[in-house]
């Protein structure tokens, strides 16, 4: 007989969701913290922006050393007297030319567009930096005001239940009123500091979301 409930009870295992059992968080809104600096450096405009600007100061590099481009033109000469008739030329002309400067002149470009490029590269690193920076701080923020409002509670669940053993000692004499109206005092003023870490909550969620670039109520949860 206990084979026979062991055995079922272990079908009943196999046959049990998984998705039931294990994934009661969405993924989707789960973040590390690795998960939050690679999403506010990828979705970031101002990151993307500065990548943009550094790039096309790399491509100016080899431009700078680059001719001008050359310029082909024909010229017809022996027209008659206020005539536009092109059949009717004396002497066409073919032209070719191009703009060259001095070699120390192409250099002198060379080196201007490497200065520029290595100052955007720095404003595109420093942006990053920044970047990465300011999301590790809101992920800290938000994961301190999550541990706040754990303690918070479990203290609030133990002064509710002092408030109650209390209450029970001064209906036997066993304790006088003044601690009574201690406890309730401590615990409206432990409540009130509930409500304003679970507001404080939703500021460094909507600021982390917003370093995402995400809406500021979009839902998110991360690991403490």
């Amino acid at each position: 007989m206990n084979r026979f409930i062991g055995f079922l009870s272990f079908i009943l295992i196999l046959s049990f969701p998984l998705n039931q059992a294990f994934c009661q968080t969405d993924l989707d809104t789960l973040f590390t913290l690795e998960k939050v600096v690679s999403s506010a450096l990828k979705d970031n405009p101002d990151l993307k922006a500065s990548y943009q600007l550094w790039q096309a100061s790399r491509n100016r590099i080899s431009q700078a050393l680059a001719p001008s481009k050359p310029q082909l033109g024909v010229r017809y000469e022996g027209l008659p007297l206020g005539s536009f008739n092109l059949s009717k030329y004396e002497l066409r002309t073919f032209l070719f030319s191009q703009e060259l400067m001095f070699p120390s002149r192409y250099l002198s470009m060379r080196k201007m567009s490497l200065s520029e490029s290595d100052i955007a590269s720095s404003f595109y690193q420093d942006k990053k930096l920044e970047i990465i920076q300011k999301a590790k701080s809101a992920y800290l923020d938000l994961f301190l005001n999550l541990k706040s409002i754990e303690i918070i509670q479990e203290n609030l669940n133990l002064l509710e239940h002092f408030l109650k053993v209390t209450q029970i000692k001064y209906s036997t004499g066993q304790a006088p009123q003044s601690d009574i109206l201690k406890a309730q005092v401590e615990l409206a003023k432990m409540t009130n500091e509930l409500v304003t870490m679970r507001a404080m909550l939703e500021v460094s969620k909507g600021r982390l979301n917003i370093l995402m670039n995400h809406l500021p109520s979009a839902p998110l949860s991360i690991q403490i």
